[in-house]
């Protein structure tokens, strides 16, 4: 694994972390099955986009494409930071809703992360294709 796939790796790996707290950690484990299903369900779900991410980084050849999803993983999870504060932080009157923030950003994320993850994939495949055009292979 080189250097770029490690970070990649472990900034996944971090935003999954810090996303599964900010699911798990307020739940009552004592509560209905159905409530705690629901919870593992959303909480997995929210999980998805960064995986993604992961996936198309282990497909990719290129450093500077492979940075290109470290930031795509970074900007996803200020993404979740910000929906997840101001739905339950910053919001002065907070409402029965305010639960749907997970089932829409893991929507959001997984559309953020399909896109932009295969532009940098496409971009990756033309950066090779450059560099193949480039190097004299016949002599």
């Amino acid at each position: 694994m080189t250097r770029p796939h490690r970070l990649l790796f472990t900034l996944t790996a971090a935003a999954i972390a810090l996303s599964a707290a900010s699911v798990f950690y307020p739940v009552d484990w004592r509560g209905p099955a159905i409530e705690i299903g629901g919870v593992l369900f959303f909480g997995v779900a929210l999980m998805v986009p960064f995986i993604l991410v992961w996936v198309f980084g282990r497909f990719l050849k290129t450093a500077a494409m492979i940075y290109a999803l470290c930031a795509l993983n970074v900007l996803l999870m200020m993404l979740w930071c910000a929906l997840f504060g101001a739905t339950f932080f910053w919001n002065t009157k907070p409402d029965a809703q305010d639960g749907l923030i997970f089932v829409v950003a893991p929507l959001y994320g997984i559309v953020l992360a399909v896109g932009f993850g295969g532009l940098i994939f496409l971009g990756d495949i033309a950066l090779r294709a450059s560099k193949q055009k480039q190097s004299p292979s016949e002599s």
